[in-house]
């Protein structure tokens, strides 16, 4: 069984699900989900007690609440349904603190769709990226002609960044000064782009950006329900790998490097300004799990 449904499973039984029952579509049982029941009675507690976030999630593009067709055509059960899904977990962070939001839409300049970040709080400029469960897999994004463009424009800038194959429609791997595991740099340089367009676009380049990069870290519960001692292992190990990355990589010359390349289209700041924008004083990456989440922000 791959490491991420072994991580699904343990999940839905530390948060006090049953492995017995779970989302059924046509006859197919998903059973590291909530069951329909479990679910209906989840969403409609939602709207009922956050609206605004409700309507959020229901108005994204992302199957969040509602059943969805996958790239191969087959119907999905909703994403937030499952234990494991880290609009869950945002949505577990956001209703404790006064203002936040999820799903917050941002143009990234590349065509095709926004990006989507799990959360943001305007009162302290906050974007909030959460992973739940994505780094017990591997990703192949498809190279699209906008990424292209994007990293053939930052690469002289960011010597440690490669990508290959360079080829359109290919999947493509990316990586940073070495290997960086399963964290998901193309969708984190996306991001990125969403918040420097909002930057220039809007010429509030000296108010400060806050982007917590939220993981959900393997609780004692969790790996309790795991009776494999080398799947225990593997988990903790692809946890740490995931924040070993996420810490080492610089992202405040990414960041750098993406308002010099959008910059260059429509100039509106010198390099200058460009460097002052993104230091640490004026973009603060931070890293953080569930346990500390809330004190993070609430010390912004």
């Amino acid at each position: 069984m791959a490491i991420s449904n072994i991580f699904d499973k343990a999940k839905k039984q530390a948060d006090g699900g049953c492995l017995d029952s779970g989302y059924v579509i046509d006859g197919t049982p998903f059973n590291c989900y909530y069951s329909n029941k479990e679910w209906d009675d989840f969403v409609s507690e939602m709207e009922r007690t956050h609206h605004d976030i409700w309507l959020k999630f229901r108005d994204g593009d992302g199957g969040e609440i509602t059943t969805y067709i996958d790239d191969d055509g087959k119907p999905r059960p909703p994403k937030m349904a499952s234990y494991a899904s880290s609009s869950r977990l945002m949505y577990e962070m956001a209703i404790a603190l006064d203002g936040f939001t999820v799903e917050e839409k941002l143009s990234t300049g590349l065509g095709g769709r926004p990006a989507s970040l799990d959360g943001y709080l305007a009162s302290k400029n906050l974007y909030v990226e959460a992973k739940c469960h994505e780094f017990y897999s591997h990703s192949n994004p498809k190279l699209r002609k906008g990424h292209k463009n994007l990293f053939d424009g930052i690469i002289d800038l960011l010597p440690q960044f490669s990508y290959e194959p360079k080829e359109i429609g290919k999947r493509v791997c990316l990586s940073f000064d070495g290997d960086i595991y399963n964290f998901d740099l193309k969708q984190m340089l996306c991001h990125l782009c969403g918040i420097a367009n909002r930057v220039l676009r809007n010429r509030n380049g000296l108010q400060k950006v806050n982007f917590i990069y939220l993981i959900y870290k393997p609780t004692t519960e969790l790996l309790d329900n795991i009776s494999s001692e080398e799947d225990k292992d593997k988990i903790l190990e692809l946890f740490c790998k995931e924040k070993e990355t996420a810490e080492r990589i610089p992202f405040n010359d990414i960041f750098c490097a993406i308002l010099k390349y959008f910059n260059k289209k429509k100039t509106r700041y010198t390099d200058k300004e460009i460097e002052l924008i993104s230091d640490k004083d004026h973009f603060k990456f931070i890293v953080c799990d569930q346990t500390n989440f809330k004190d993070v922000v609430k010390h912004l």
